[in-house]
């Protein structure tokens, strides 16, 4: 049981440095043309981008 929850976590770690790391390196150009778009998460992830201490780890 206990290496069933560490595997879990551990894949919940990478999952959210995977989106850590993708917002991170989005370009606000391409972010900003998919919100005009009305493209789904593009202006939440551009809000996301414009204020990164909110959620970027230390």
């Amino acid at each position: 049981m206990d290496v069933l929850l560490i595997v879990l976590l551990t894949f919940l770690n990478a999952l959210f440095a995977m989106s850590e790391m993708a917002l991170a390196s989005s370009r606000r150009a391409v972010l900003v043309a998919l919100a005009e778009e009305k493209m789904a998460g593009a202006q939440a992830a551009l809000e996301l981008q414009q204020r990164p201490t909110e959620f970027l780890s230390t």
